[in-house]
């Protein structure tokens, strides 16, 4: 019996020493667990109040700080910390079943950066603008008044056609700050006339003062040039005993000085001749102009210009008559002169009878030719000796061109006459 207890004895503590060295199975570490919370995400810099970070852990044997934070920490605990930048902190605590981690993200925050720009500030009823905007520092951007409601925080928006004066206002803002405003008034200019009742019966030109020339014709009476002025001057060209007058008289231009030129023929209608009146002092004498068929303008330098069938195009300046063309010119007309002293009109070159538009500048002649149509005339020009006029194809249909001159030593001639073609 003794020998059989000592048997069993032995065999017990064989299974004891056996478990302690590790002979059989024993359970796995436990993982080790961290937390990591902050007191608030998102700060304002550089003014934000200290953050604080709060960790705990399970099954843990340390901890250590990385990120923008360092160092060893306990295993649970808590520490104050103020956010220059947006941060990310981060914990790593080992244990004996591995490593746990956790992060937490600080976002740091100034006031938005917003701008907002319209392609025009002023337009005409119904037109639209592009609108264009960006954001610095934003999260989110809200349109209001004549803005969408929802807008991302850069981009460009068409507008509806505006009929009236339009403010676009643009608010962005981020998690702390909501402030960041831009905004762009686009004027919506309604234009306005005042309409003045002239005392005659159709205008004929207009200076830049704003003093008008026209022509009427009182009842039982024959045809008066007369002027009004901006201040509502009425003067009766041409007649010394208004509203009995032996001549009839047909304006054709006036320029900034109130010189009016035109034409005047007798009660027979078969007399012609071209006057000159000062308007507040008078006609200053008939114009010396063969045949005057028609005198046709006159610049604020006092040069005039006309002629027709017999002299051709003519310039008369300071008192001295030029025939154009010379004796080549008989068919020729002088429609318009600029401040500049430049002439254009049309000129019948051969035998054909097709007009070709010319421009006469200090002295030269250039024939312009029909402008890629039939026959062409001209009739105005301006200081930069862009001209107006028309063409008129094969077929006989007019068509309205506008010519562009430049003059650059030798001289060059470029236009546009009428829709798809170019002479150059």
């Amino acid at each position: 019996m003794r020998s059989q207890f000592r048997i069993i004895a032995i065999s017990a503590v064989v299974a004891l020493l056996m478990a302690a060295c590790g002979g059989g199975s024993s359970p796995s570490p436990v993982a080790p667990t961290v937390t990591l919370t902050s007191s608030v995400t998102d700060v304002s810099i550089p003014s934000a109040p200290p953050v604080t970070l709060n960790w705990s852990s399970t099954n843990a044997t340390s901890c250590t700080a990385s990120g923008a934070w360092s160092g060893p920490l306990g295993l649970s605990g808590s520490q104050s910390i103020v956010v220059p930048q947006t941060s990310t902190y981060t914990i790593s605590c080992p244990g004996r079943g591995g490593v746990a981690t956790a992060s937490v993200t600080i976002n740091a925050w100034v006031p938005p950066n917003v701008s907002l720009t319209a392609d025009r500030t002023s337009v005409l009823p119904n037109e639209t603008v592009l609108l264009t905007w960006s954001s610095q520092n934003a999260t989110e951007c809200k349109g209001f008044f004549g803005l969408s409601a929802t807008l991302p925080t850069s981009g460009s928006q068409v507008t509806a056609p505006l009929t009236e004066t339009t403010r676009f206002l643009l608010i962005c803002g981020n998690p702390v700050f909501r402030a960041g405003t831009a905004e762009v008034v686009v004027e919506v200019a309604v234009p306005k006339f005042t309409a003045i009742e002239l005392p005659m019966d159709s205008a004929i030109d207009l200076n830049d003062a704003g003093d008008v020339v026209g022509q009427r014709r009182p009842a039982g009476g024959w045809s008066e040039a007369v002027a009004w002025s901006a201040g509502a001057n009425v003067e009766v060209l041409g007649c010394p005993n208004p509203p009995v007058c032996y001549y009839s008289y047909y304006p054709a231009a006036m320029n900034s000085t109130r010189t009016v030129i035109g034409r005047v023929n007798n009660r027979s209608g078969m007399s012609y001749w071209a006057f000159r009146w000062y308007v507040g002092v008078g006609v200053d004498s008939f114009i010396n102009i063969s045949s005057p068929t028609s005198i046709t303008d006159i610049n604020d330098a006092g040069q005039i210009v006309g002629g027709g069938p017999g002299p051709g195009a003519t310039l008369i300046s300071d008192g001295t008559k030029v025939l154009l063309f010379g004796s080549n010119g008989s068919y020729s007309m002088a429609s318009a002169i600029n401040n500049a002293g430049h002439i254009t009109g049309y000129v019948v070159p051969g035998t054909d009878r097709i007009k070709h538009v010319f421009l006469y500048a200090d002295g030269a002649i250039q024939d312009l030719g029909t402008m890629g149509g039939a026959s062409s005339d001209a009739q105005d020009i301006n200081l930069v000796d862009e001209i107006v006029g028309s063409v008129e194809t094969s077929a006989g249909t007019p068509r309205v061109p506008i010519c562009e001159l430049e003059i650059h030593g030798p001289r060059l001639a470029r236009g546009y006459f009428g829709p798809g073609h170019r002479d150059q």
